[in-house]
């Protein structure tokens, strides 16, 4: 295991807001832009997904996101971290995340990483206390963390953290028929519906 920081792993860049007097458009002009609200459950929802003017796109033609990077928000709400759907790659990144991109290591243990508690309280370390709060690219390359230098033991790591993930949301989405059951039956008997 080494001690690292995140600039030793991946190359960071900003994304980019639109021009000043320009808006994002509801229909497809083919450029879509990834907002933070679009930034859920490790993804991007592409259900209110917004798109760039053309005329706007020679202006911010550099500041796209891969299905190879991890994205990382920066500003307002701090360290949602995720990779984006095939059909979204390539689309421009806000200016209120970051990707990493280039990455040195394996891509889903530092999903791991970046979700854990070991990234997450550097963010809230680091974080400015404005109104909107922020973490500057520089301060998120000096995030640190320790990692085996070992691919394969990246990979097994990411593997078993991969199947507890599963587990928990299969028993998350039990629970939650179990609460709708049970709602359905409180309804039944306290209204007198079913008697017992």
């Amino acid at each position: 295991w080494k001690s690292l920081t995140l600039k030793d792993i991946c190359d960071i860049r900003g994304g980019k807001r639109i021009p000043k007097g320009e808006h994002l458009l509801d229909f497809d002009t083919g450029y879509p832009y990834i907002t933070i609200s679009d930034m859920e459950c490790g993804t991007i929802s592409t259900k209110t997904i917004k798109f760039v003017p053309q005329r706007v796109i020679p202006k911010i033609k550099k500041y796209t996101i891969s299905i190879d990077d991890i994205y990382f928000s920066v500003a307002g709400t701090l360290g949602l971290v995720g990779t984006i759907p095939l059909e979204l790659n390539n689309a421009n990144l806000t200016e209120n995340a970051d990707k990493l991109t280039n990455i040195r290591c394996n891509r889903n243990f530092l999903l791991h990483i970046l979700n854990s508690d070991i990234i997450q309280s550097q963010v809230e370390y680091c974080k400015t206390n404005n109104a909107q709060p922020k973490i500057a690219i520089a301060q998120l390359c000096k995030f640190s963390l320790n990692m085996p230098l070992m691919q394969e033991e990246q990979q097994a790591i990411a593997d078993i953290l991969s199947a507890a993930d599963k587990e928990i949301d299969l028993l998350e989405q039990e629970l939650a028929q179990q609460e709708q059951k049970k709602k359905s039956l409180m309804q039944l008997l306290l209204t007198g519906i079913v008697r017992v």
